[in-house]
């Protein structure tokens, strides 16, 4: 299938409800993800797993519905979208996507691209988190 995600459409990532993954950042004066949940797989193939949000849309799926598609253990965890455009374009790392559906996730698409340190803190830094991750009173949030 030919690309034909477009620069406007967001991807989505969910965001751990585990302590430090998502935080305080003084100097955007928001919460956003921490940089590590935009890792690569530890395969090596440079990738991380995303959905894609026109398409669970078109689906008629609601945008809650990324955080359980692949009938994983995510409760209380968050979401965060970023732009294919941003990705694409506008990090020291450009990332590709390509669309990577499974039997549990047929929205389910990879981000590649090698993501190293500064990478990473740009797209964390980018993210807008549309569900808060659910934390425990006894969880921290730096």
């Amino acid at each position: 299938m030919a690309d034909d995600i477009t620069d406007e459409e967001g991807v989505l990532r969910r965001i751990p409800n585990w302590p430090h993954q998502y935080k305080y950042d003084k100097n955007l004066k928001r919460w956003r993800p921490s940089s590590a949940w935009f890792s690569d797989r530890k395969t090596n193939d440079f990738a991380v797993s995303v959905t894609l949000e026109k398409d669970l849309l078109e689906a008629g799926k609601g945008i809650e519905e990324a955080l359980y598609l692949d009938n994983s253990k995510h409760k209380g965890f968050g979401l965060a979208k970023c732009h294919a455009g941003f990705l694409r374009h506008d990090l020291p790392s450009p990332q590709s996507i390509k669309r990577d559906p499974t039997e549990d996730d047929p929205f389910h698409a990879l981000v590649i691209g090698q993501k190293k340190q500064s990478t990473r803190n740009k797209i964390a830094k980018h993210a807008e988190v549309i569900i808060e991750p659910e934390m425990e009173e006894n969880q921290c949030r730096q």
